[in-house]
């Protein structure tokens, strides 16, 4: 078993809302087994893959939200889903790992002057 866990205080954000966060992961059972990786993440919507052997997360790549997974082994994140043109604002997968529900939409930004009133 493992825990995961986020360091907020190195994070580092970018003009987009994004990210990047160092990650540890450590192992409950062996505490000195414990592994860092820097992930570029949206929101704080980290979870666990359904047979915990990655970690699961929103990223952006310019104009297309990604769902990364990250292997607890360690190596490069790995694409699960592309969404060009939107934002991933959540995910949750089902018990089975079978079936996944997605959160996502566009985001505007407009700024509005008001004067003379």
């Amino acid at each position: 078993t493992r825990v995961a866990f986020i360091n907020w205080g190195d994070t580092i954000r970018t003009e987009n809302d994004e990210a990047t966060f160092r990650l540890g992961v450590a192992s409950v059972t062996d505490p000195k087994d414990l592994r860092f990786f820097d992930v570029k993440l949206l929101i704080a919507a980290l979870q666990m893959s359904p047979d915990n052997s990655a970690l699961d997360y929103p990223s952006f790549d310019g104009n297309t939200s990604l769902l990364l997974r990250q292997p607890l082994t360690g190596g490069p994140p790995k694409e699960l889903l592309r969404i060009p043109g939107r934002r991933l604002y959540n995910f949750a997968w089902s018990k089975q790992g079978k079936q996944l529900a997605l959160s996502h939409g566009v985001q505007q930004r407009d700024a509005v002057l008001l004067s003379g009133f």
